[in-house]
């Protein structure tokens, strides 16, 4: 697994934005603490769905039309829609700005 290694700011103001929606911390860090940096959205759904107060269908539809989309967009993520798999992209400036605000 590659970690890039710097933080701008504009990158910086851009993770914080991301981090500031409950849904896709709870993503990156379900994906960051697998095995594998993979989960199905279905997962990811369940594991939305437990750690806050939308039913688990809910959970998938925003995943899919919102959170998936903007992580994909800024290079998070890899999405496949037909496989249902949802991989991380470690970079190391996040996971220093994640490890602060994952219990927000």
């Amino acid at each position: 697994m590659k970690h890039q290694q710097s933080l701008h700011p504009e990158k910086k103001t851009e993770f914080l934005t991301l981090l500031a929606n409950h849904h896709r911390r709870v993503v990156l860090s379900t994906l960051r603490n697998s095995a594998d940096d993979v989960a199905t959205v279905r997962e990811l759904a369940i594991e939305v769905s437990d750690r806050g107060s939308v039913g688990e269908e809910r959970a998938t539809v925003e995943l899919r039309h919102s959170s998936l989309p903007r992580l994909v967009d800024s290079g998070l993520v890899e999405y496949d829609e037909r496989s249902g798999t949802v991989r991380y992209q470690p970079h190391c400036g996040l996971e220093r700005l994640l490890d602060c605000v994952v219990d927000l």
